[in-house]
């Protein structure tokens, strides 16, 4: 009996809150950027379409497995915090994979300090909680 009433209730629709908005849009410059200076360094490619629609699946899913790190420390403070900096290694180190040069260099330093900052920010606020 319960279990159907439960059903009958609508759920709520869960928006991303600030910070994830902020995140996303803070990778997706970040992706369009490196993408932009990458292609006026190699003559062989140019900046479109693939680019543009590279960067935003990058900075959603930057954006999300941060969110995700983020959200495990709430229960599990360490677990989170090792998740998000091992994905930052494997992140790391498929993109020196794929590229190599000052560019690269930059946009890896970049993009490891705001991840670095991020999941600073969550372990602060997470740490109060536990």
């Amino acid at each position: 009996m319960k279990r159907d009433n439960l059903e009958d209730e609508p759920r709520p629709i869960s928006y991303p809150d600030l910070y994830s908005l902020i995140t996303f849009g803070f990778f997706l410059v970040l992706f369009l950027v490196f993408y932009y200076l990458l292609s006026t360094q190699v003559a062989t490619e140019s900046f479109g379409w693939k680019e543009i629609l590279m960067s935003i699946a990058l900075a959603l899913i930057a954006s999300i497995v941060l969110n995700l790190a983020s959200s495990t420390m709430k229960t599990n403070l360490y677990l989170g915090l090792a998740f998000g900096l091992a994905l930052l290694v494997i992140a790391l180190t498929a993109l020196f994979n794929a590229y190599k040069g000052n560019y690269t260099n930059i946009f890896a330093i970049i993009g490891s300090l705001a991840t670095l900052v991020y999941l600073g920010i969550s372990f602060w606020q997470n740490r109060k909680v536990h």
